[in-house]
């Protein structure tokens, strides 16, 4: 974790006309100085991803927290997710912040301070990994199958698996994206 070095950037964010970045393997978060200089700004922890809601820039913590951003170094805590270690990914979907979590696959809606309400499990999956709006529903992706899942009120419903193979045994749906009017999903591995 303290190598000095990035090996690689696993969240890009443009907040307020800056560029934010995380770094998997290197603590808190990077705001791009111009050239090659980037200053960390905090917090001390591993982060997963950066969401932009209400104005704020919000930080998913490998630990299950939710943080956003004051100035300086300074973070406010959100709260954690009930049950949560490791928050992952987060959409705004009708004006609401809604994050994924381990190691229950479940989706929370984040309800101001540091209150969370749960919204659903992603049937029997343990990993909510992406997440995007298409044609005004919000879609997750999961782990250990890769499935992908479509918020439907208070509950999902399956879409499909876009990784079935047979030798892997965890497999991701780790990130989503519209493009050109269709919905894309990555895969890991």
């Amino acid at each position: 974790y303290e190598t000095g070095k990035a090996d690689m950037a696993g969240s890009l964010t443009v907040f307020r006309g800056e560029l934010y970045a995380i770094v998997y393997y290197r603590r808190g978060v990077f705001r791009y100085e111009g050239g090659q200089r980037w200053k960390n700004i905090g917090p001390d922890r591993r982060l997963f991803s950066l969401s932009v809601y209400k104005q704020g820039l919000y930080a998913l913590i490998n630990g299950g927290e939710v943080l956003r951003y004051l100035e300086g170094n300074e973070w406010e805590d959100c709260g954690t997710p009930a049950g949560s270690t490791q928050t992952y990914a987060a959409a705004t979907y009708a004006g609401d912040l809604y994050v994924g979590t381990w190691p229950e696959g479940e989706v929370f809606r984040y309800d101001g301070s540091q209150s969370w309400t749960r919204i659903g499990r992603t049937g029997y999956e343990r990993e909510v990994m992406g997440m995007a709006l298409y044609n005004q529903k919000m879609y997750v992706g999961s782990l250990p199958m890769a499935n992908v899942w479509r918020m439907d009120g208070n509950g999902f419903t399956f879409v499909g698996n876009i990784d079935y193979t047979p030798t892997v045994f965890l497999r991701r749906a780790w990130s989503l994206a519209v493009y050109d009017g269709r919905l894309f999903a990555g895969t890991l591995p």
